[in-house]
């Protein structure tokens, strides 16, 4: 995931989908870390974990997929403040809206690979504000307007 915080993250998303062939709602979850970037005196690191549900069109042709999804995320962004003599709030609220489509082509009958592109669109956000040893208040970092994401993974059907 990149484009929310000055550094791009990393991290999994599992769902499980249900419906029809070509309607289907897709329940999962997201852990994304984000590693360490400066601001003020010292740096922060942060850990985005999210609940996700989206309703999703899809087609499939023989064993290949394509879907396109639209739903929302709702969670926290934990906080690791290093370098700082008081550092900000442990941790932030976050929701946004997605947007993502993917491809899936099917090896078996029950396995597959999924690759997928998508946009985050957040709605609250992490705002941060730690203060120096002279109390003097550190400038504030807003997420940006949109985050995108690259998904690659394995599929299993019942």
């Amino acid at each position: 995931m990149t484009q929310v915080l000055p550094r791009p993250g990393f991290g999994a998303d599992a769902a499980f989908v249900v419906g029809h062939p070509n309607f289907q709602a897709r329940v999962g979850a997201m852990l994304v870390g984000i590693p360490p970037f400066r601001l003020g005196e010292g740096s922060i690191a942060n850990v985005l974990q999210v609940g996700t549900l989206d309703l999703c069109a899809a087609k499939q042709v023989y064993q290949h997929q394509i879907r396109m999804c639209m739903g929302g995320q709702a969670g926290g962004m934990a906080h690791l403040w290093k370098g700082y003599a008081r550092p900000g709030r442990d941790a932030t609220v976050w929701a946004a809206g997605t947007l993502k489509g993917d491809y899936q082509l099917r090896l078996t009958s029950r396995f597959g690979v999924i690759g997928g592109v998508g946009m985050v669109l957040p709605v609250v956000g992490p705002s941060f504000r730690a203060f120096d040893a002279h109390g003097s208040p550190t400038p504030m970092v807003f997420p940006g307007p949109a985050a995108a994401y690259l998904s690659l993974g394995t599929t299993f059907h019942w």
